[in-house]
C-alpha cells in the first residue's frame, strides 16, 4: 500500500496533498479500479403530438334512386324504335275470351316484325259460352298468321289453315309496337320497386295503376273508368320493356282476379313470318 511520507502528513502540504490524492482515487476505487462509467444522458421527452391542420372530407352525396316515370318514358320512347320482337303471354288467373271461335285463350306465343306482321300459336279451350269455365272445355291449338295483305288462322277442330277477312283481325299488327309503349306511358303513379334479373338481364321493376281502356284494342270492351294493377320490368341499361304484369279485369268477360303476364324478348332480332302456302288453306277471305 502506497504511504506518504510522515513529514507531508504532519506539514500543512502534506495534509492538503492527501486531500488530493483521496478525491482522485475514490471514483476508481467505487468501480472497482476500472475505468470511469459515462453517466446516461436523461431521456428525451416524447412530443406533444401536434394539432391536426387538416380540413375533414367531406360527407359523400348519396346518390339519388333514378325516377320511375322518367326510365318509363325512355321504355316507352324505345318500344316505339323496336323492329322486331318475340312475346310469350300467359295467364296466371283467367284468359281471353275469343268470340269468333267461341274459345278461351290462356297462352299466345309468337313474334313480329314491323315489316311483315306476326305470327302466334295460342293453347285455349273451346267453350259453350264466356261465362263457362276452361276446366270445362275442349283443349286446342290455334294458330295465327297475319300479313299486311293477309290473315290466317287454323280452323279449331281439324287444326287446317283458313284465310279470314283481314277487316277481322282486331290488332293493328303494324303498330303492334307502339300500342305497347302506349300503354306503357299510361301507366300512373309509378314506384320504383326495386331490380330483378328478367332473362338473364338486370332490370327494374315499376309498379303503378293504368286504365284499362289501353287494352281497348284486342275488342275486350273494358268499361269507362275501369282500372288495372301494373307491374312492368324493363332493362336497366337498355330501357327496353322486359316484362309486363297486368291484375284485374280489362275485358267485359274477365274475371276481377284475372292475372296476365307477358315477356317479351329477342328485340330487333330476326323474326320471319311463315304463312301458308297457296294449296295449304281454305279461303274464306270473302265471308262476311
Amino acid at each position: 500500500m502506497f504511504r506518504l511520507p510522515a513529514f507531508w502528513v504532519k506539514s500543512g502540504r502534506g495534509r492538503l496533498a492527501m486531500a488530493v490524492v483521496l478525491a482522485l482515487a475514490l471514483p476508481g476505487l467505487a468501480c472497482g479500479g476500472g475505468a470511469v462509467a459515462p453517466t446516461a444522458a436523461p431521456a428525451a421527452a416524447a412530443p406533444a403530438p401536434a394539432a391536426s391542420d387538416a380540413t375533414p372530407l367531406p360527407s359523400p352525396t348519396p346518390t339519388p334512386p333514378p325516377d320511375p316515370a322518367a326510365i318509363l318514358a325512355e321504355t316507352g320512347a324505345n318500344l316505339r324504335q323496336a323492329q322486331s320482337f318475340s312475346f310469350d303471354v300467359n295467364h296466371e288467373a283467367g284468359s281471353i275470351y275469343v268470340s269468333s271461335v267461341q274459345a278461351k285463350a290462356v297462352t299466345a306465343v309468337g313474334g313480329w316484325n314491323s315489316a311483315q306482321g306476326a305470327q302466334m300459336t295460342i293453347d285455349a279451350y273451346l267453350v259453350s259460352g264466356p261465362d263457362a269455365d276452361t276446366d270445362d272445355g275442349t283443349y286446342v291449338e290455334l294458330r295465327m298468321a297475319v300479313t299486311p295483305d293477309s290473315y290466317f288462322l287454323t280452323d279449331p277442330l281439324s287444326g287446317y289453315w283458313t284465310k279470314r277477312p283481314l277487316a277481322n283481325i282486331s290488332i293493328p299488327i303494324a303498330e303492334l309496337n307502339s300500342i305497347i309503349a302506349d300503354a306503357v306511358d299510361a301507366i300512373a303513379n309509378p314506384t320504383l320497386a326495386g331490380e330483378e334479373e328478367i332473362d338473364g338481364q338486370r332490370a327494374y321493376k315499376i309498379t303503378g295503376d293504368a286504365p284499362a281502356t289501353v287494352m281497348a284494342w284486342l275488342l275486350l270492351f273494358p268499361e269507362e273508368g275501369q282500372r288495372v294493377d301494373v307491374e312492368l320490368w324493363t332493362d336497366a341499361e337498355a330501357k327496353i320493356l322486359r316484362q309486363v304484369r297486368i291484375s284485374g279485369a280489362i275485358g267485359q268477360y274477365d274475371d276481377a282476379d284475372t292475372v296476365r303476364q307477358v315477356l317479351i324478348t329477342d328485340y330487333n332480332a330476326p323474326v320471319d313470318i311463315e304463312t301458308p302456302g297457296p294449296d295449304d288453306y281454305l279461303d274464306l277471305s270473302n265471308l262476311q
